[in-house]
């Protein structure tokens, strides 16, 4: 954790442990596995709670869990779960954040694990599909910061996005997403990272068992396997970046 607030991340850690918690119970309450996920995990085995300079929470979550998140009532318990473009985040409850002094809302990511295709040239068109889809999910885009490529891909998925109802392009994000739901494959993959994240792929049994690891001062679950999970997602995760890169990706500080 930020506690000497060097990152400008103190204040909305404090809060994220908080809706953490608040999480954790519920989920536990209403039998939902879950996995912290992406910073949060390297986090969690690396510091022992937050990346200093980290300013949301990740968790990730497989396909039939997820369906079963949102089929729950959130009434009554200080939470709730809304989308944002395609990712579905857990926030707390208008009246409750009123008591929580932050300057940003503090968020939890859920991420979904789908089965991605055995057949390397059928998962490629699919991530394809699920990029292209995300850009007609976006706001309009910034082309400046594209390739040529990117910039023609990234301006036709976007004005064709201005043609269906966010609703409609959600429903094709998931259909995609769950092509291979029915099957039994060998590897797993989230489709609702960004794009540049898109298309990194795991063994199934990467994710059949967790257990409790520390996370500030209390516990919560994490993939047994993390090692291999984090590898495949940053390469060597046990060398934090350099100072230069250590930024929060939200907060203005």
């Amino acid at each position: 954790m930020d506690k000497e607030n060097k990152y400008g991340t103190k204040e909305v850690q404090y809060a994220l442990l908080l809706l953490l918690k608040n999480m954790d119970a519920f989920f536990i309450k209403n039998k939902i596995p879950y996995s912290l996920d992406s910073g949060t995990l390297l986090g969690a085995v690396r510091h022992n709670g937050f990346i200093p300079w980290d300013d949301d929470i990740d968790i990730i979550i497989d396909r039939d869990t997820y369906d079963r998140l949102c089929s729950l009532d959130f009434r009554g318990t200080g939470l709730r779960m809304e989308r944002d473009l395609w990712i579905d985040r857990i926030k707390f409850s208008n009246d409750y954040i009123a008591g929580i002094k932050s300057r940003q809302n503090p968020t939890i990511d859920v991420f979904i694990l789908d089965n991605a295709p055995d057949n390397k040239y059928f998962r490629k068109l699919c991530d394809l599909l699920i990029c292209f889809v995300q850009g007609m999910i976006k706001p309009k885009p910034k082309y400046d910061r594209f390739s040529i490529r990117y910039k023609l891909l990234s301006f036709i998925a976007y004005n064709l996005g201005l043609l269906m109802k966010r609703d409609t392009k959600v429903r094709l994000y998931h259909l995609i997403a769950t092509c291979c739901r029915n099957k039994k494959t060998q590897y797993k993959t989230c489709y609702f990272y960004e794009f540049n994240e898109i298309g990194k792929v795991f063994n199934s049994d990467v994710f059949i068992r967790t257990e409790k690891h520390l996370f500030e001062d209390s516990e919560f679950s994490i993939i047994s396997q993390y090692d291999e999970y984090l590898t495949t997602l940053y390469g060597d995760w046990h060398t934090p970046p350099p100072e230069s890169e250590r930024k929060p990706l939200h907060l203005a500080v």
